[in-house]
């Protein structure tokens, strides 16, 4: 009988910490689906406009994520910490001397950003959310696998 008792206890011991693993992966998984769609939001935002200009008559900046792991010593966990910033690549030059924001010279600054690049980007962070979905539903089918031997 006590061996029982102790085996149904290891048993149960387990189940919680593999469940509390899979969970934590569960949540790590849709923090990094958050930054993939914040990806996919900046890099259809800078394709739209590509050719915009802001009131001002400057030419759109292109804008980027940066991500970076931060340690949070109030709730003792690394969280994940992102940034919107504008990209510092220099404005694309053009003469066009009928363009309305021509300078005196008949230069034009137009957009810094890259069409192929921010296709590529849309492409991989589309690719990162879709994997990710996938761990994540076979984390959930783990784990009513494992509530299923419980039982």
């Amino acid at each position: 009988m006590f061996r029982k008792t102790t085996f149904l206890f290891l048993a149960f011991s387990f189940s919680d910490v593999f469940a509390d693993n899979i969970k934590q992966s569960i949540q790590i998984l849709n923090n990094a689906n958050l930054i993939q769609m914040k990806r996919i939001k900046i890099a259809t935002e800078n394709l739209v406009n590509v050719n915009s200009f802001y009131a001002n008559k400057t030419p759109y900046r292109r804008k980027i994520i940066t991500v970076e792991n931060r340690y949070d010593k109030k709730h003792k966990s690394t969280l994940l910490h992102y940034q919107i910033k504008h990209s510092n690549w220099g404005f694309n030059v053009k003469y066009d001397p009928f363009h309305p924001f021509a300078n005196q010279m008949g230069y034009v600054k137009f957009s810094n950003v890259v069409t192929e690049i921010e296709k590529a980007d849309l492409m991989e962070a589309h690719r990162g959310y879709e994997a990710n979905l996938a761990t994540i539903e076979m984390s959930n089918s783990l784990i009513n696998k494992t509530l299923e031997v419980i039982k």
